[in-house]
């Protein structure tokens, strides 16, 4: 992946309101770029993304996800217009981390 998406991607997220600081917000930058590269990557999150990240970033898979719904959650949490635009369809579902991938992944597309 190019280090210009990769920092365009970061920008976004920040942009959105997720805190660069949290391990979330790198797990999420990851699976972006995964999905970008393999888009098979959507069809089974828990048993292909999740794991995926975890090695890059020497973890574990139910860190990744715990990490990537603590990320979402405070950024739900803090308000942000362009955050509250972005999932402003999405405002009567519960914003779950394969549905906040989707819609971040769509961005990039």
């Amino acid at each position: 992946m190019s280090n210009d998406l990769t920092k365009e991607i970061r920008e976004y997220l920040i942009r959105l309101g997720f805190k660069p600081n949290l391990d979330g917000f790198k797990y999420i930058a990851s699976a972006i770029e995964l999905c970008l590269e393999d888009a098979s990557h959507m069809d089974s999150i828990t048993k292909s993304l999740y794991p995926s990240i975890a090695s890059l970033h020497s973890s574990t898979a139910p860190r990744v996800e715990r990490a990537i719904r603590h990320a979402i959650s405070l950024a739900n949490e803090d308000y942000n217009e362009e955050f509250e635009e972005t999932f402003t369809p999405y405002k009567n579902c519960r914003l779950t981390n394969s549905l906040t991938i989707y819609v971040l992944l769509e961005h990039f597309r």
